[in-house]
């Protein structure tokens, strides 16, 4: 295989994706709603800890009677216990309406897509091997869901977790409000990075993943030549050799992940 060329345009990746995304935008803001109610659930439910503790503190230190702390602990258990059940809700319905939107949007680009193929002209598909174009199809589907989920589970709920927990330190000191979001911020200039050095690999295992399924292809459409020339121990010889390749390029993308985590960490 020749080395990928195949550059990474993120401006043409995101307008196409806009363009398939645009007529279920009343969707993407029913589900951005949920997202900013369980985001800023799950960060109140911070606050109520820190509340309890500093309550909590002060029975202690005999700064409240022992009637006004249990008063103050039963009205933040019914309200604990009242976003438990609109989170699960939340959580509940954002799967259910995200996995309808997906399916959507999936469709849509793999119309799309196999529409442009079969308008191309005969020359094309003469010189490009089926299997690669039947893996790079069913891949574009999946690649619409890989880009929602990362907008639905991640960027949109970090995003709103730092604004949040921003505001709520400074409340209480600015400076350490400052310092939370510098790191934020480095955390995710150091994801952006590398993530875009994720997606080059992930562009080589993709084309490792193409040529694996084109050679299936090939050689199940031409198996009467194999057995005719008794070449079966030939090509299962030349198959592991691919899936070998695959296989390494499958690592190297996934090696990515462990970056991530380490940089989580040390951040």
């Amino acid at each position: 295989m020749q080395k990928s060329r195949v550059s990474i345009s993120w401006r043409e990746n995101f307008s196409y994706y806009y363009e398939i995304a645009r007529p279920y935008w009343a969707n993407f803001l029913a589900i951005f709603i949920l997202i900013v109610i369980t985001t800023g659930i799950e960060v109140g439910h911070n606050y109520i800890f820190k509340l309890l503790i500093d309550e909590g503190t002060s029975f202690f230190n005999a700064a409240i009677t022992q009637q006004a702390f249990i008063d103050f602990i039963l009205f933040w258990a019914i309200i604990f216990v009242i976003s438990i059940v609109i989170l699960s809700a939340s959580k509940y319905f954002r799967i259910l309406w995200l996995s309808t939107l997906e399916g959507r949007m999936m469709r849509a680009v793999k119309i799309d897509i196999f529409s442009h193929l079969v308008s191309l002209s005969h020359s094309f598909h003469a010189t490009h091997r089926t299997g690669s174009l039947i893996s790079r199809l069913i891949r574009s589907g999946k690649s619409i869901e890989n880009i929602t989920d990362f907008l639905t589970f991640h960027g949109s709920p970090l995003i709103i977790k730092v604004v949040l927990s921003f505001a709520l330190i400074a409340l209480f000191d600015l400076s350490s409000a400052f310092i939370v979001l510098g790191v934020c911020i480095v955390f995710i200039i150091f994801c952006f990075f590398t993530i875009k050095g994720q997606q080059k690999a992930n562009i080589e295992r993709n084309e490792a993943d193409d040529y694996e399924k084109a050679f299936i292809g090939d050689t199940f459409t031409n198996i009467e030549t194999v057995k005719h020339f008794g070449k079966e121990k030939r090509m299962g010889f030349l198959f592991g050799g691919i899936t070998n390749n695959t296989l390494l390029k499958q690592i190297k993308f996934w090696n990515y992940y462990a970056l991530i985590d380490f940089g989580f960490s040390s951040i």
